[in-house]
């Protein structure tokens, strides 16, 4: 009977937890609908997230059915679009490894054809056309090295 007291003793205290608003942010990630999940996730604020929540109401529950598969496919349909098409970025780092390919069989040709090590031609390019190690050098530099070696195998025909 004690333990009892001591428990009603202790709700009527009026004392409270306290209640502090924090800082928060959300995403759209996917609409729950009669036991589906359709969507793949956007951005807030973007076209895809507003598609997605829409007004509600409107539809009955087979139209509302209807419209989030489509809006699902529509969205994987644009995406894998979008993933199909290599960025800008891709596409120069792609077009500087063929170049420094490229440079690297005409540096062993031009080695093998003057007697010289394959460092020393590679300084020579360096000094000639400036920029960083081959590693480092973007698309440019490396056409211009390019040109060069072939500049000399021109030269020495």
């Amino acid at each position: 009977m004690a333990a009892a007291n001591r428990e009603e003793k202790a709700s009527d205290d009026g004392v409270q937890g306290s209640f502090e608003a924090l800082d928060a942010q959300a995403s759209f990630d996917r609409v729950l609908f009669d036991g589906g999940e359709f969507g793949t996730g956007a951005d807030v604020g973007s076209d895809d997230e507003q598609d997605f929540l829409g007004l509600p109401g409107l539809l009955d529950a087979d139209q509302v059915a209807t419209l989030l598969r489509q809006r699902q496919a529509d969205q994987i349909s644009s995406r894998s679009k979008r993933a199909a098409e290599p960025d800008r970025a891709e596409l120069e780092h792609r077009r500087a490894a063929e170049l420094r390919k490229e440079l690297s069989q005409l540096v062993s040709a031009w080695a093998r054809k003057s007697g010289r090590p394959h460092g020393t031609v590679h300084n020579e390019l360096r000094r000639r056309s400036g920029g960083p190690e081959v590693p480092l050098a973007t698309a440019e530099q490396l056409d211009a090295r390019i040109g060069v070696v072939r500049g000399w195998f021109v030269g020495r025909r």
